[in-house]
């Protein structure tokens, strides 16, 4: 089982989102990876979420109705397509936190970061992930 939860600040207001999913997780080739489908709530239908958590950054990539893929290394910002429902635009991701409880069984993963549109602070976000044995 596989909780997200999604929280957005923009313009002095936060928005937060929570889902629960079934998903696939483990680990293979020095990585845990973190598989699951986003959904309307999420502002992305139709859409599949591989988390990458390595040693020293996490990749997240989403395929189908929106793809994309940012890469978070802590203290740096890097360059990608922020995929909307008006299309995909230029941005940078900035984390100022990342931090990984990952174990073979589940764990945790939170990144917070920085959106960032021609060098100005867009929004701030947050990405929270628990990850447990599905319930039977």
């Amino acid at each position: 089982m596989i909780n997200i939860t999604t929280i957005q600040e923009l313009d002095g207001r936060q928005e937060k989102i929570e889902l629960e999913s079934v998903g696939t997780y483990g680990f293979l080739n020095n990585a845990y990876h973190i598989i699951y489908k986003e959904t309307e709530m999420t502002g992305f239908p139709d859409t599949t979420t591989t988390i990458k958590a390595e040693a020293d950054k996490v990749t997240v990539t989403r395929k189908g109705k929106f793809s994309s893929t940012m890469e978070f290394i802590l203290g740096e910002k890097r360059l990608c397509n922020y995929p909307t429902p008006f299309g995909s635009f230029p941005v940078a991701v900035y984390p100022t936190k990342i931090e990984k409880r990952l174990t073979d069984i589940g764990g945790e993963l939170e990144i917070d970061y920085i959106l960032d549109i021609d060098n100005e602070e867009f929004a701030r976000n947050v990405l929270r992930l628990k990850i447990s044995e599905a319930r039977g």
